[in-house]
């Protein structure tokens, strides 16, 4: 699924989701879904999540749900950022992090270019 992003976006997405397979192997977090241009999904008129509630998710994914450890989630944050900035440099980015199973488990990452939008959508669970 990660192979239409840029190589070293989707090798950081494979650690991160290796990662949270290690803590979580019935579960962790996968990358459900990659798209641009008119397949993906038209980004949210909401207020974009902070850099602090998308280090909160990462944070749970990664295992740490109590924050004992908070700069595996603070590396995890600006690894992601960078990676993001590497792959789209010119993009203005989008963040939304919701819950459906009681629990922040959605990461949708939208990168918006002047003629085209990317789309990834990162989902999270430990089952």
């Amino acid at each position: 699924m990660t192979n239409n992003l840029p190589p070293f976006l989707a090798g950081f997405l494979y650690g991160l989701c290796v990662s949270s397979r290690a803590r979580f192997p019935q579960g962790g977090l996968q990358v459900r879904a990659v798209s641009s241009g008119n397949d993906a999904p038209t980004p949210p008129d909401d207020e974009p999540a902070s850099r602090e509630q998308v280090m909160e998710y990462l944070a749970c994914a990664l295992g740490d749900t109590t924050r004992s450890t908070p700069e595996d989630a603070r590396e995890a944050t600006e690894g992601l950022f960078a990676a993001l900035a590497g792959a789209y440099p010119d993009a203005r980015l989008h963040f939304e992090v919701s819950e459906s199973r009681g629990w922040f488990d959605q990461f949708r990452i939208w990168a918006i270019l002047p003629d085209d939008t990317h789309f990834i959508w990162l989902d999270w669970s430990v089952s």
